[in-house]
């Protein structure tokens, strides 16, 4: 027995030391692939670069000495929140805050936990609050299918935050997978293998940088074509290697090459059918009595709960975002379920320590999407503003107060 043991224990560390030792020319690599740095590969809408990113910006935004504002989501709120925008026309003759994008592309439940956990524990380090936070729900995506879709798709992302903390909440519902994520935390860091032998591979293919208008791409017509291929051009003449994931220089919002690309954004605005981002409407009208499914997936939402408790802890003011909807894509959901998603948001925002924001109350038009979800880059400005109108009473009444 004791030789069996022995033998297996040699059995095990001859293995670990070959990770471990494997890990080392993994991690050089890595760092090669800067976390503000555009390379084949990427951008802001690939993998984990941006997730990445914002896990290392971390530090510097609680250094901020101005009130800092997080803005947490899915892409809807990533691609609809532009922090300059907000911060001029949120501080009028009060408070001055400095916000963030921390968007993400199919934002999970898990991801935004383990990403709360970070920033709350980044900000009481430091001694700090966050002054403002705004925690976008995508109400129609926490379900069962859309979940599984998103972790398909992207299954790094909640890794990308893990910590022993994490790890170990984790371990009570899932132990072996908790497990075996903390060896990989251990030996690799927070990007996994197989991401970074993805970035070489890309890397030594040296493929053009994407050229992302927000908008439906490719565009229908010569003349919606021309405008296209001129807001390529300037975008590429101002990053020759790509957009970054996540720019410091823009706080985190996407970066559409704006105010260069404006008027190119403009034509291809005006040149976008209709029917792009307003479907046309069902051949036979929603069932008014039709029952909502039952597909919510009670543990995410619980989960997402768990985030915003977590966010509201290290900060002043905190704030549920409903999903922005497009209202034609709305006009076609059975009100059983429009009345679902609703209550699903607002439980989030009085369980977790909210309050709760909702601009489907015709505040946007099918006009202002780039496709049937998405606003585009130019109504992205007016929603920043339009968001800092509606929360500037909140917030900046003690500030008011004071004086």
């Amino acid at each position: 027995m004791v030789a069996r043991f022995s033998t297996a224990l040699r059995t095990v560390a001859a293995a670990a030391a070959v990770v471990a030792a494997g890990a080392v020319p993994l991690r050089i690599a890595t760092s090669c692939f800067a976390p503000f740095e555009p390379y084949p590969g990427h951008t802001s809408d690939y993998g984990v670069a941006r997730p990445r990113a914002i896990r290392e910006a971390l530090p510097s935004i609680a250094d901020r000495p101005e009130p800092v504002a997080l803005v947490l989501g899915s892409s809807g709120v990533a691609r609809a929140f532009v922090p300059s925008v907000f911060d001029a026309a949120l501080a009028g003759r009060g408070k001055r805050y400095v916000s963030f994008n921390l968007g993400q592309l199919l934002f999970q439940p898990e991801t935004a936990l383990a990403m709360a956990k970070d920033i709350r524990r980044t900000f009481e380090a430091k001694h700090k609050r966050v002054g403002l936070a705004v925690v976008g729900i995508a109400e129609p995506d926490i379900n069962r299918d859309a979940i599984r879709a998103a972790r398909k798709a992207m299954p790094d992302q909640a890794f990308t935050f893990a910590s022993p903390e994490v790890l170990v909440d984790r371990a009570h519902v899932d132990p072996l997978g908790a497990l075996g994520d903390g060896l990989g935390l251990l030996f690799f860091g927070n990007v996994r293998p197989s991401r970074v032998g993805l970035w070489i591979e890309e890397a030594i293919e040296a493929r053009l940088p994407a050229c992302n208008s927000g908008l439906k791409q490719p565009p229908e017509g010569k003349e919606a074509t021309a405008a296209l291929a001129s807001f390529c051009d300037e975008l590429r003449a101002r990053f020759p290697r790509g957009v970054p994931p996540w720019n410091p220089a823009t706080r985190g919002g996407l970066d559409f090459g704006l105010p260069g690309t404006r008027a190119s954004l403009e034509r291809m605005i005006a040149l976008q059918p209709s029917d792009v981002s307003s479907p046309p409407p069902p051949a036979v009208p929603p069932d008014p009595f039709a029952k909502a499914p039952d597909n919510v997936d009670e543990n995410e939402v619980r989960t997402m709960i768990a985030a915003v408790r977590e966010i509201a802890a290290v900060s002043d003011d905190v704030f549920v975002l409903r999903d922005i909807m497009n209202p034609a894509v709305l006009a076609s959901v059975p009100p059983a379920q429009s009345a679902q998603w609703r209550a699903i948001a607002a439980r989030i925002a009085r369980e977790g320590g909210a309050r709760i924001l909702d601009f489907n109350d015709g505040s946007v038009t099918s006009a202002d999407f780039g496709d049937r979800t998405h606003l585009n880059p130019l109504a992205a400005e007016r929603f920043s503003a339009l968001l800092a109108s509606r929360l500037r009473p909140m917030v900046q009444k003690d500030h008011h107060a004071s004086r």
